[in-house]
């Protein structure tokens, strides 16, 4: 599998959260399965009505749209532990 992360507004997470509570599954899964249902026309995923993929649809695009206008500068370099030192110098700070 390949890792995706989007920008989701709180209403989707909320309902996302729900939908995946009333499945039984997890909120990827839950992703996983909408988009097999979009985007490869399975029919092994319960079926959604016409209205709310219609609705998926408009949130995946509006996600493309979200995530064109957050990039990085082309010398940008991904660092783990830079993502971990606000996290250490706050726990330092609040012990001290």
């Amino acid at each position: 599998m390949i890792r995706k992360q989007l920008y989701i507004s709180e209403d989707h997470e909320r309902a996302l959260k729900a939908r995946a509570r009333e499945a039984g599954v997890s909120e990827a899964e839950l992703m996983r399965r909408f988009l097999d249902k979009l985007l490869l026309g399975s029919e092994d995923s319960g079926g959604m009505p016409l209205g709310r993929a219609r609705a998926a649809l408009d949130f995946l695009e509006s996600t493309d749209e979200i995530s064109a206008s957050h990039y990085f500068a082309e010398d940008y370099r991904f660092d783990r532990e830079g993502l971990y030192e606000d996290r250490g110098a706050g726990k330092r700070a609040r012990r001290g």
